[in-house]
């Protein structure tokens, strides 16, 4: 893993740059600045900051992806397209100290707006939805996870929660990335195989193959790098990440995609093996011919020319 910092000022706010660098092929860039105000001045702040907050995030990427142009292999899949972006709201103190079940019972609707980037009220139901994955460890500490964003409260300034976070929407992100990559490999699998061309299929083949064998080694090496966290709460962390994110079915997603590659691999296996054999086939009968023909061409010549 290869990291960088870095320091840049944005709407008046200076913000802290941290870059990650993966072996399974993922770069994570951290944004981060210290606020104060209340949960819509907060609110206020992100919205106003967020298209310039992405723009910065794609310029250092690009910038650092320049760089290391010469150690990666060029990339199937669009930048832009294999970008996911997620906030975490990480609080240390309050101006008094809250337990979790007073945190949810007071302020639970503001939390809840909060993380769901509204200004205005949202309805019970919704609140309800967003506070189901609380978690605490202590009596003084609070972990809330939604899909697009998350809240720590740690007095003890713990980063281990905002890493095991960070793990599982990397993985969501990979999983998308990869589930949309599929679908177009398989279209584009399927306009080959329609195809009449006599020798349709060795490319289909290999195509197929190469997708099959880096789609699996990126899921098992990020799935490897998750079996890292041997903490059971920052475990019930990344469970509660994976409810949220519904990674079970993005990965259930993936799999169905994965096995229909390999029927398309198998049939287009089937093709070319079957024009081998007509091929080798048709190779036996002309040879059979033209031994017929000499046999007679033989025997003519005998025949006429004693």
């Amino acid at each position: 893993m290869f990291l960088r910092a870095a320091k840049e000022k944005i709407k008046g706010n200076e913000w802290a740059l941290d870059i990650k660098i993966y072996d399974f092929g993922v770069v994570t860039i951290r944004l981060w600045t210290s606020v104060r105000g209340s949960t819509r001045e907060i609110t206020k702040l992100l919205n106003s900051s967020e298209a310039e907050l992405k723009k910065k995030a794609y310029t250092f990427l690009n910038k650092l992806l320049e760089e290391i142009k010469n150690f990666i292999p060029k990339p199937d899949i669009e930048t832009e397209k294999a970008v996911g972006n997620y906030t975490l709201f990480f609080i240390q103190k309050f101006e008094r100290v809250w337990k979790p079940d007073d945190l949810k019972k007071r302020f639970g609707g503001e939390i809840a707006r909060m993380l769901r980037y509204e200004e205005r009220e949202l309805s019970d139901q919704e609140v309800k939805d967003v506070l189901k994955t609380a978690l605490s460890y202590y009596n003084d500490d609070l972990t809330v996870i939604d899909f697009n964003s998350a809240l720590v409260y740690d007095p003890r300034k713990s980063y281990d929660v905002p890493d095991v976070l960070e793990y599982a929407v990397i993985e969501l992100t990979e999983l998308r990335v990869y589930d949309q990559f599929l679908d177009n490999v398989i279209e584009a699998t399927y306009e080959e195989l329609s195809k009449k061309r006599f020798f349709t299929g060795r490319g289909v083949i290999n195509k197929l193959s190469q997708v099959k064998l880096e789609v699996s080694e990126v899921k098992e090496k990020v799935e490897n790098f998750i079996k890292l966290i041997d903490d059971s709460y920052l475990g019930k962390i990344y469970v509660a990440s994976s409810t949220r994110f519904y990674l079970d079915k993005w990965k259930s997603s993936v799999k169905e995609k994965l096995d229909l590659l390999e029927a398309l691999y198998s049939k287009g296996w089937e093709r070319v093996q079957t024009k081998r054999m007509v091929i080798l086939e048709a190779t036996i009968v002309v040879l059979f011919i033209l031994d017929i023909l000499l046999v007679l061409w033989e025997l003519l010549g005998k025949k006429f020319w004693g």
